[in-house]
């Protein structure tokens, strides 16, 4: 089937109908003249195609911009993780800093701490060996001295037994008054004070 629309040379709307078949199909207007010659077939638009193309058409214009709205939100969404991504990067790269920062200063305060208390463990053992050597020199010391204090009292004794005196003339005779105690020849009874010197006068 085809539908056609036949006009006048004028332009005008005449008729419309449907035609069955091939071929080509003409009418004339009631005015025309004898012999004129037939008018040319003009199809006409489909209305309903171009409302269908219409919303089609708006509807792909819908759909783009959808698509576009949605590939902006998109874009939007993944520029904002990747600000909080780069964010959190560099708060933990100030936290990571910060800590290591604080480990070392508390291993340089362990580190001072130990130090400390080594020099001053050493200092203690420094002075307790000091004080045991001084006490070792001391007591060698005292050791030495009583010993020339025994030899010297040995010797003395040896002394005072080998020289004897009758009295104080014999003491003075023998030019040794006031003998003391201790000096060869001493003995009380030239003391007779008991103080430790004999034959005073």
């Amino acid at each position: 089937m085809r539908r056609i629309i036949i006009t006048t040379t004028a332009g005008l709307v005449l008729a419309a109908g449907a035609l069955t078949g091939c071929g080509t199909t003409s009418a004339t207007s009631t005015g025309q003249p004898s012999g004129a010659q037939p008018l040319a077939a003009v199809p006409t638009t489909d209305t309903g195609a171009a409302k269908a193309a219409a919303a089609e058409a708006a509807a792909d214009a819908k759909a783009k911009v959808e698509a576009e709205a949605k590939a902006a939100a998109a874009a939007a969404a993944a520029a904002t993780a990747k600000a909080a991504a780069e964010a959190k990067a560099k708060a933990d790269a100030v936290a990571k800093a910060q800590a290591v920062a604080a480990a070392q200063v508390k291993a340089a305060a362990v580190a001072k701490a130990k130090a400390a208390a080594a020099a001053k463990a050493k200092a203690a053992s420094d002075a307790r060996m000091k004080a045991v050597a001084a006490a070792k020199a001391k007591a060698a010391t005292a050791a030495a001295e009583a010993a020339a204090a025994a030899t010297l009292a040995e010797a003395s004794s040896e002394t005072s037994s080998e020289v004897s005196y009758e009295n104080c003339d014999a003491v003075r005779a023998a030019g040794a008054a006031p003998i003391r105690r201790g000096d060869p020849g001493y003995a009380p009874k030239l003391d007779r004070d008991d103080d430790g010197i004999g034959c005073e006068n």
